[in-house]
């Protein structure tokens, strides 16, 4: 199909209250990199989805990135209900943005639960996000992820001119 990402959760099923955290954390990181190197292996870049967790949520990534040679997907709705706003996900991309291969966009109105809205729906400023990748020159791929409306399409094609229009501003 000409695929040359592929995006996988970095997560465990494991329960804190039953494993030492360092244990599952040094797990994860382990499975990320022979991802990784599988993915490798076939010519495309494995991208590991930050999800809200108990684990490892956006706030870790950092730390996956010294521990592993992983490139990210940044879900711009999983990292507002994990505790970062536009504003610090826009300082992560500037940071690391070499890291960030791709993003899932989609908006949220809730702090604890992702809805997947469309651009513009929710309480996220993307115009934040936006301009870190044009003051860094980002050249990642976007996914508008609005999987609250089904085959909706025409939401998605509403993201996509909403998020353009930030970047072309």
């Amino acid at each position: 199909m000409g695929a040359d990402r592929v995006v996988f959760h970095a997560r465990s099923f494991a329960r804190p209250f039953n494993w030492d955290e360092t244990t599952v954390v040094e797990a994860i990181h382990g499975s990320v990199r022979r991802l990784d190197d599988y993915a490798a292996d076939r010519g495309v870049v494995a991208c590991a989805e930050n999800l809200k967790g108990d684990f490892v949520d956006v706030t870790d990534f950092p730390a996956l990135f010294a521990a592993t040679d992983a490139a990210m997907c940044l879900d711009t709705g999983h990292a507002f209900v994990s505790g970062m706003d536009a504003a610090a996900q826009a300082d992560l991309l500037r940071e690391h943005g070499d890291r960030v291969a791709h993003v899932h966009l989609n908006d949220t109105r809730l702090d604890e639960n992702d809805e997947h809205l469309p651009v513009g729906l929710g309480r996220l400023d993307f115009a934040e996000l936006a301009a870190a990748m044009a003051e860094t020159d980002w050249r990642g791929t976007c996914t508008h992820e609005t999987l609250r409306f089904g085959d909706r399409f025409d939401h998605v094609r509403t993201s996509k001119r909403r998020f353009d229009d930030l970047l072309a501003s």
